[in-house]
């Protein structure tokens, strides 16, 4: 639909694809598997508490990021804040879509660091004359340590 390809599990099964889709995807080696959206959602005033040890292997460690949101009925009328909307599972902030945050000291850093997709010799480094680092200005936010987070 529209060039991209929607995989969808019915039965709540994780889609695994293996291949390399070439350096110019922009995805690091490290992210080639994703399972998804875990969404908690109490509907009552408790809080959900998450706790345990190796939570960074499902993607809520300390460092992870995490998207949440409380929000009352009269808050979700009408207009709905981009970080709400995340928190909600639509992708729409942190989690996949206007942003992404990338520990750096700059756009070009990043993109010489080895498995960015964009270092020397993959056709897409800073200096090749496609102008990814015009594009990514535009859809990363570099952080130099998420510990200030």
């Amino acid at each position: 639909e529209n060039g991209k390809l929607v995989l969808t599990s019915a039965d709540g099964r994780g889609i695994k694809i293996t291949g390399d889709i070439g350096v110019g995807s922009g995805i690091l080696s490290t992210q080639k598997e994703n399972y998804g959206r875990l969404s908690l959602v109490k509907n009552d005033g408790r809080d959900i508490n998450v706790s345990g040890t190796g939570l960074s292997a499902i993607g809520m460690g300390a460092a992870d990021m995490i998207s949440q949101a409380s929000v009352s009925l009269r808050e979700s009328k009408g207009q709905i804040s981009a970080a709400n909307a995340d928190a909600m599972g639509f992708n729409s902030y942190n989690g996949g879509g206007a942003k992404q945050i990338l520990q750096a000291s700059s756009i070009s850093a990043f993109m010489s660091q080895a498995g960015s997709g964009f270092s020397a010799g993959s056709g897409f480094s800073a200096g090749s004359g496609k102008s990814y680092s015009t594009i990514l200005s535009g859809s990363v936010q570099i952080v130099s340590s998420t510990a200030s987070m």
